[in-house]
This record gives structure tokens, C-alpha cells and sequence, in this order.
């Protein structure tokens, strides 16, 4: 419980612009960056500090299209289940949408393999973007 309860600490938060300088990846780091930045202009505080880390770890590889299996890479462990969650919570919500239309306008498409893997596409230029959008039910809930 400590983990969750501290991942919602607005400390726990990604730096954005910290991450532009700190940066391993040379090959598009950026554009990881600016899909993340706009998912949390999305979604904000709304979500776990987590979910924003596993978007942006990519930029710690590499490359930005390097596959990594979580649960055997050596730079996840502390993390690897809390990003496994948040990976696997895309595969059973709309959010997952909305942040490939985040990453579609950057021209990467996120994949989570079933090996708990992890990874970034270069989507094919010139072939669009995808849109979608998620309306926010705070008032609408049922109670």
C-alpha cells in the first residue's frame, strides 16, 4: 500500500523537462517526451506517477524502439510490476486510445507483448494520425 499511496505524490511526478536532459536515447527521445507531456496534460494527477514513468522509460534505452522484457531487465526491478499493471490496464480500457492518439501525433505507436515486454513503433509517415476522444465522466457517475 505504501507504493500506491506514494505513487500518487505530486513529488512522484515525472519532470518533463528534467527527462529532456537526462535522456539515454538519441533517436527520438523528444517525441516520447512530447506524447507523455500530453497525456499527463490529459490526464494530470488523475493517474499514478508510474503510468507517466512507463511511458517515458523508453528514453532510457538505447533506443527508443529497443524491446525490453520487464520482468528480466535489469533497470525495471522495484518498477516492472507497477508498469506491467499499467500496460495491462491499457488492454481493457479506452484510455489506451487515447494515449496512442497521443502517440500517433508524435508518429510512434506503443506495443505491450504478451511476454510482458515493452516498446515503442515508428508508425509509417505520411499515413495520419489517430484521434479519439475520452470524455471525462466525473459528474456523470453513477452513484
Amino acid at each position: 500500500m505504501a507504493f500506491f499511496g506514494h505513487d500518487f505524490l505530486t513529488t512522484a511526478y515525472p519532470n518533463f523537462d528534467q527527462s529532456r536532459q537526462t535522456a539515454k536515447a538519441q533517436d527520438g527521445a523528444e517525441r516520447v517526451i512530447a506524447f507523455a507531456q500530453a497525456v499527463f496534460d490529459d490526464f494530470g494527477y488523475e493517474l499514478p506517477a508510474s503510468f507517466y514513468w512507463m511511458l517515458l522509460c523508453p528514453i532510457e534505452r538505447d533506443s527508443i524502439y529497443e524491446s525490453r522484457p520487464m520482468f528480466f531487465d535489469p533497470q525495471m526491478q522495484g518498477v516492472k510490476r507497477a508498469y506491467d499493471a499499467c500496460l495491462h490496464g491499457f488492454n481493457v480500457t479506452a484510455m489506451l486510445m487515447r494515449v496512442q492518439a497521443h502517440a500517433s501525433e508524435q508518429g510512434l505507436l506503443l506495443q505491450h507483448g504478451c511476454g510482458c515486454d515493452h516498446s515503442l513503433a515508428q508508425m509509417i509517415p505520411g499515413r495520419g494520425e489517430l484521434f479519439l476522444s475520452l470524455k471525462v465522466l466525473k459528474d456523470d457517475r453513477k452513484r
